[in-house]
């Protein structure tokens, strides 16, 4: 089993448990406007140019056989992903490290083999390996088969997930994964969709299916990311806070800040960064009134005799 990937974080404190190793891999279903990963929205391998690191000299071009590569407005170059045969020549060519593919493809066992390099540092901690993306759970069969080895030598698993998946899916995982940090954006299933690009009811659906399969704080967070204009209104958290505190189950949950640092990636992408110009992350003083209005919804919406 082969899956394609965008990068392996090591020494990650905010991915579950301890510390962890984070795979990040390609692929996502949604289109959200602030996603802090967009090289990882394409399940595809693409070729990028840094022109801030780029001298302008023509080499890359030269030693492309597919002609994918040619010198734009200021010599700038520009890359045709449709041409590009992924060759890696003109990478190779590249005295700047200007050119760079997007990502890699791995097989299980190799991956594997590759993670047990930190294996010292998660039995120490607590950590183990985190499965992130995109969407870790568009390529489903990478991940239960490479959780499954991880598990099956002692190594903690968790996966980061939209829940934008189906949910045999979502179950199939389950019995592979130890730990789920879930993502809960926007309740409202139109102001969903104007932000990702989907609705929200088979995620909601997933959420509350996986509430009863594995639910309670041993196996499951519920992560809400606070985004500037998009998530972060009185109404929203407070609808978010109500559907969580409603099942029986009840999974911790963390309010996340935001994180303006993607808007490099952007950049580098040629990427339409119009949302990265005034996005700021909130004071310690707002995440912790946010997430105390969501911690009181979750307490107005759930009957106390459901929380064990």
């Amino acid at each position: 089993m082969r899956g394609t990937l965008f990068a392996i974080q090591r020494f990650s404190v905010h991915d579950g448990p301890g510390i962890r190793t984070t795979v990040f891999l390609k692929g996502c279903p949604l289109r959200c406007a602030w996603c802090q990963n967009p090289e990882g929205l394409s399940p595809e391998i693409t070729l990028w140019n840094a022109d801030n690191l780029c001298s302008r000299c023509g080499a890359c071009a030269a030693a492309c056989p597919a002609r994918a590569l040619s010198p734009g407005a200021a010599g700038r170059i520009e890359v045709d992903n449709r041409a590009c045969a992924r060759c890696g020549a003109c990478v190779d060519a590249c005295a700047r490290n200007a050119m760079a593919f997007d990502g890699f493809v791995v097989d299980a066992e190799e991956l594997v083999a590759t993670l047990l390099a930190d294996r010292v540092f998660f039995a120490s901690s607590g950590g183990g390996v985190t499965f992130s993306g995109g969407e870790p759970l568009a390529q489903p069969g990478f991940v239960i088969e490479a959780a499954s080895r991880l598990r099956g030598l002692g190594i903690h698993t968790a996966v980061e997930t939209s829940m934008a998946c189906p949910w045999n899916v979502l179950r199939d995982a389950a019995a592979a994964i130890d730990y789920f940090l879930v993502d809960l954006k926007i309740a409202d299933p139109r102001r969903h969709e104007a932000a990702t690009g989907a609705d929200n009811r088979g995620i909601v659906d997933n959420f509350s299916r996986l509430c009863g399969l594995i639910g309670g704080e041993d196996r499951m967070k519920a992560r809400i990311p606070l985004i500037p204009g998009y998530t972060d209104d009185d109404d929203n958290l407070a609808a978010l806070g109500a559907f969580v505190g409603r099942h029986r189950a009840l999974p911790p949950v963390e309010v996340m800040n935001f994180n303006p640092l993607a808007g490099a990636k952007y950049r580098r992408m040629r990427a339409d960064e119009t949302f990265w110009n005034g996005a700021k992350p909130f004071t310690r003083s707002e995440v912790a009134e946010r997430t105390a209005l969501v911690a009181n919804s979750m307490a107005r919406h759930g009957p106390a005799r459901d929380r064990r």
